[in-house]
């Protein structure tokens, strides 16, 4: 676990964490109570046309209210590379694999992490 805090947005990473349901395209209708999905490292993170885009590296929280806000996905291209994905981008989380709403192209287009030290800042405009 990796913590950091600056003045934009405590935030902490961790292996795994529970995400809401509710804002999913695949889940299931809610009977009132919150449903959760529990993403953890080492799950295959698959794009909206069902490619791989690489895997779950990390789930980083909000330290102020302990919600994922991203997930640090992990890529294997020429050399290995961490991205970071905002929660409102998962459609379904199941059977070890998180389903974005994006296409594959647009996985370039995710910011990059530059690591813990500067986690907070790069997250705190995206609650």
């Amino acid at each position: 676990m990796s913590s950091s805090q600056t003045n934009e947005q405590p935030v902490t990473m961790m292996e795994s964490g529970s995400l809401a349901t509710d804002n999913m395209v695949d889940s299931e209708p809610s009977s009132g109570e919150g449903r959760r999905a529990e993403v953890r490292r080492g799950m295959t993170v698959l794009t909206s046309e069902g490619h791989t885009a690489g895997h779950v590296a990390a789930v980083v929280l909000d330290s102020r209210n302990g919600k994922v806000t991203h997930l640090v996905l992990g890529r294997l291209t020429q050399t290995t590379e961490y991205r970071l994905a905002p929660v409102d981008l998962v459609a379904a989380v199941g059977d070890g694999e998180v389903l974005l709403r994006i296409y594959h192209p647009l996985v370039e287009s995710l910011p990059m992490w530059r690591g813990s030290d500067a986690l907070a800042k790069q997250v705190g405009g995206n609650p």
